[in-house]
Formats: structure tokens, sequence, C-alpha cells
């Protein structure tokens, strides 16, 4: 399969506000030229002021809520003060398979999402190979945000 940009990588930024301390988010789709095959990749960072709840939080909050057949999560270590990874695969005909990884630095949420969408007569996609570019995209954020 050789997967082509469906559209133009999509970038957003939230300024530092008096209500908002910022965010920025990144989002990348790509497809086979069939609907079946399709993969995406979401990048979101937030920020938190004071004794706000982080995004992490919250993220992690949610995702611990999904459990059953085809979800699986479990902790992140060497990117950030804190981490965790969560997957599921869901679906008949159609394979669609989410990956998630969130890391927690300081005042710092990211969040890398990987999506794919696959024929279940596919081989599918396993966290062991979108667990390395998962981690990849957070550790980039994470430097560039530091100016390193």
């Amino acid at each position: 399969m050789v997967a082509h940009p469906e559209r133009p990588p999509e970038h957003k930024e939230l300024r530092p506000s008096k209500l908002d301390a910022g965010s920025l988010s990144c989002q990348l789709r790509y497809s086979s030229g069939n609907s079946l095959d399709t993969a995406e990749v979401i990048l979101d960072v937030n920020f938190t002021n004071g004794t706000a709840p982080s995004f992490y939080d919250n993220w992690k909050r949610g995702n611990a809520a999904k459990t059953g057949e085809g979800k699986a999560s479990g902790p992140i270590t060497g990117i950030g003060s804190q981490g965790f990874w969560h997957s599921e695969v869901y679906g008949d005909l159609v394979a669609d398979t989410r990956y998630v990884l969130c890391v927690l630095d300081g005042n710092v949420s990211v969040r890398v999402r990987l999506n794919f969408s696959r024929s279940r007569d596919v081989a599918q996609v396993h966290r062991t190979e979108v667990q390395p570019i998962a981690e990849a995209q957070a550790r980039k954020a994470l430097s560039g945000l530091k100016g390193n």
C-alpha cells in the first residue's frame, strides 16, 4: 500500500490569554486512495496554569474508562514525568485501530493519536509498530517547546 496525504497538514495554535494557557495541534491524514486504507496522526499540546487540572489527567481518566475486548492500556516511562498508552481495535469488516500516547511534563500535556483503518483481511497494525512513532513525536514536541 502506498499512502499519500489526503490534504495538507492542519496546524492550529491558541496563544495564551487570560482565560486559556494556550495549545497547539497538528493533524495529518493519509490514504492509499481506497477509503478502507487510511492513516491519521494527530498531535495535541495543551498548557495549564496554576492549580488547574492538567489535560493529561483528563485524557488518562477518559482512556482508563475504556475497557473490554480489543482495548488495552499501560504506562509509558522515559518521556516527561508521567505517561500512558491506550489502544483500541474495533469493527467487523473494517478494522479500525486507535493508538493514543499521552505524557505530562511540568505544565505541558502532550497527546499523540494514531488512527488506522484497514480491511480485516489485511495484516493489522500492532502497538509494537506504532508506539515508537508516537514516542518520537511526543519527544520531538517536548524538545521543541524547550528550545532544544
